[in-house]
């Protein structure tokens, strides 16, 4: 039998942080910090799927005093250099490639609202800082299908992994005791 603490084990990574956005220069927006939240799935040590979703408000450049909302959501892939499964002070290196929707939505008279489609990559790292408790930092190039653009955006995020961090324990004989002990 399981453990009760290993049926509760699910491999799935919480990520938080905040990324900062440069944006293409035919955008006409200035450049950004946003929070962003995500989660992972890992199918096996080196390759999880990712979702994530960051959503502010950026300046417009030629309409001061006025903002656009900016809601990127992504769905892809990271494969991981190195195990889930092992202690702190860990480097995990990653690749990420990816899909998703880029909106923006003018908070002003006359602005026109965008839905895009976007792929993305990068490269990133993780250090694990406990088994569990992890600090990311990628960087991606997100390229808008629809508009023919690329923009670039900094992710820096905390982790918690909720997953199985020790290497499974070999079972012990169990002891079969006589009748007269």
């Amino acid at each position: 039998g399981m453990s009760p603490s290993a049926v509760a084990e699910v491999p799935i990574t919480l990520n938080a942080g905040a990324a900062h956005w440069w944006f293409a220069s035919g955008r006409d927006l200035e450049n950004m910090n946003t929070p962003w939240a995500g989660l992972e799935w890992a199918f096996n040590d080196n390759w999880a799927a990712e979702i994530s979703y960051a959503q502010d408000d950026a300046n417009n450049e030629n309409f001061p005093g006025t903002k656009t909302e900016v809601t990127l959501a992504n769905l892809g892939m990271k494969y991981y250099g190195g195990s889930y499964i092992g202690g702190g002070n860990r480097i995990r290196p990653y690749a990420v490639l990816g899909a998703g929707m880029l909106s923006r939505d003018p908070k002003r008279n006359g602005g026109e609202s965008n839905d895009d489609a976007t792929i993305n990559g990068g490269l990133g790292v993780r250090y694990m800082l406990t088994s569990r408790f992890g600090a990311s930092l990628d960087v991606r190039a997100v390229y808008n299908v629809d508009q023919n653009d690329s923009d670039t955006i900094g992710y820096l995020g905390l982790n918690y992994y909720l997953g199985r961090v020790a290497a499974a324990p070999i079972p012990a004989p169990t002891a079969c005791p006589d009748e007269d002990g």
